[in-house]
């Protein structure tokens, strides 16, 4: 089964590498396609992972945080692809409400990159012993 996974990963990676050397030669002068690169190219790098994290699991195995990021990252790269693409569209209202739904989920997508770059255990969060915290939200 993850020599399955594996070889999809690898196609997958090999397949935007192709799209990202065609963007390379027909769109870097567009600011549309310049976006369509980035996101292409971060897409074949997840893939890569995770067809590497597959294959080469048992002896070395990448990290699941890196995963995580380059996968958040691949989606950011693609919801920036989309929201250029939607503000292109419309008149100067639509185009201040794109924005400004671009800026929150840009907002959101930075916390959850800290979160994953940065994780904590919810245990030490209060430093408190969980029958002491069930004492204090008992009914009284």
């Amino acid at each position: 089964m993850t020599a399955f996974a594996a070889i999809s990963g690898y196609l997958g990676a090999g397949a935007f590498g192709i799209l990202v050397l065609l963007l390379l030669v027909a769109a870097r002068s567009n600011p549309i396609g310049r976006i369509l690169i980035l996101a292409s190219t971060t897409t074949a790098i997840w893939f890569l992972l995770q067809a590497a994290n597959y294959h080469f699991a048992p002896q070395f195995g990448i990290s699941v945080t890196w995963i995580r990021f380059f996968e958040l990252s691949r989606n950011a790269t693609w919801l920036l692809f989309l929201g250029k693409l939607v503000s292109l569209a419309g008149d100067e209202t639509y185009q201040r409400r794109v924005l400004l739904a671009g800026i929150l989920l840009g907002g959101l997508i930075i916390l959850s990159a800290a979160l994953i770059l940065f994780p904590y255990e919810s245990g030490r969060v209060f430093d408190a012993d969980p029958t002491q915290i069930r004492k204090l939200f008992s009914p009284l």
